[in-house]
């Protein structure tokens, strides 16, 4: 894959990316699309993410339908996308819709050291229904 892609996007949805010039066509704001050159990073939806108030979290699959916690590191979002600096390698499936039920359950489930000790790593998650989708580029 290359490193930067060339496309169009409006100002106010830089995560947009389109081949064609025109008008917003994202939430029909009117504004015009712009032509940028980006460079391109691993990135998960802000919808991926749980923050503890102490650290940034991303469910991972380990297997069919099982979910680790994962802490990340991430860089200031970016329209409706995170950068990762460091957690997760590109291709990884992960929880990216209902990741805050895949994580109430990990902590409410008795048999995790997670449930009874909150400052501890967060544990596997039991399976559980989400959406999970890659971090990609």
């Amino acid at each position: 894959m290359e490193r930067w892609t060339e496309g169009y996007a409006c100002p106010m949805h830089p995560d947009e990316l389109s081949d064609r010039p025109g008008i917003c066509r994202t939430c029909n704001c009117g504004m015009a699309m712009n032509k940028w050159k980006v460079e391109r990073v691993l990135s998960v939806p802000e919808s991926a993410v749980i923050d503890t108030g102490t650290r940034k979290v991303v469910y991972v699959e380990t297997q069919a339908g099982v979910y680790d916690a994962r802490a990340v590191t991430l860089d200031n979002r970016v329209g409706t996308y995170y950068p990762v600096i460091d957690g997760l390698a590109a291709g990884q499936r992960i929880v990216t819709q209902g990741a805050f039920l895949v994580d109430a359950e990990a902590r409410l489930n008795p048999s995790t050291p997670w449930a009874e000790d909150k400052s501890a790593p967060a544990a596997p998650a039991a399976p559980a229904e989400g959406h999970a989708g890659t971090a990609g580029m």
